[in-house]
């Protein structure tokens, strides 16, 4: 055990899992498409339930712009509520398009890893 000892000192939490800055980014990008598609019980409120995560249905959005800065502000709250690799983050130029069943979202991430700056992602994702 004591020779294993050296070996796994090596490892960090990060590295681990990932090989590179690269991938863990793109690991935070991948779980933040799977935070914002459809709800599964969107009678729930986000804190209520760590299996309800997601958007609500985008036909109740009206696209007016007041309404999808709210919007953002909820997927904000839903990311940052289930995404703890994130210290916090901007949502922008929120966008929805019903007939494709897409949103679009310019999104700024500042992770808790101090030695990671941030970074930004335009994500699109369809959500049926």
């Amino acid at each position: 055990m004591k020779r294993d000892r050296l070996f796994l000192d090596k490892f960090t939490e990060t590295s681990i899992y990932f090989k590179s800055d690269r991938d863990f980014v793109q690991s935070i990008i991948s779980e933040i498409e799977n935070i914002l598609s459809c709800r599964l019980d969107p009678t729930l409120p986000i804190e209520e339930s760590p299996f309800s995560y997601g958007t609500k249905d985008l036909e109740s959005i009206n696209t007016a712009s007041e309404d999808l800065n709210a919007f953002g502000s909820l997927c904000r709250r839903a990311i940052l509520h289930f995404e703890p690799r994130l210290d916090d983050l901007e949502i922008t130029d929120v966008k929805i398009d019903r007939e494709t069943q897409t949103i679009s979202l310019e999104i700024v991430c500042y992770p808790k890893r101090n030695d990671l700056t941030r970074f930004s992602t335009l994500l699109t994702r369809r959500t049926y």
